[in-house]
């Protein structure tokens, strides 16, 4: 559970605009060094007690996104076009925000938007 959660925030977390990478420039890396030690040395009760509620409180605070999947997935995109393309998700040409609308993580789901947005 601990790995995971670890993994999960390594993976999922650095979608920032160039503020809020700025602010998060010494917050970040220290917050997963610091989960990793706490995870090596078994140390439950200090991630329970120290580090979730910190990293909880960067992300309500909004100095943290999570994204919808890890770099490097296979996405479906509607095109301009009105065409489906399979793309891989990347932070250079893929917004998170648009996930659900042009960029879906099935091409079931992908088709089932473009069938919706035909008969609108």
């Amino acid at each position: 559970m601990r790995a995971k959660m670890v993994g999960l925030v390594e993976n999922s977390i650095f979608a920032l605009t160039a503020a809020e990478r700025k602010r998060t420039v010494n917050l970040m890396p220290n917050i997963i060094d610091r989960l990793k030690n706490a995870q090596a040395e078994k140390d439950t009760a200090k991630i329970i007690n120290t580090l979730l509620p910190e990293l909880f409180q960067a992300e309500k605070d909004g100095l943290i996104k999570v994204l919808p999947c890890k770099v490097g997935t296979e996405i479906y995109c509607i095109g301009a076009n009105g065409k489906i393309q399979e793309r891989y998700f990347s932070l250079t040409y893929n917004r998170p925000s648009d996930f659900g609308k042009t960029v879906f993580l099935t091409h079931e789901a992908a088709e089932k938007a473009l069938k919706e947005s035909e008969n609108q």
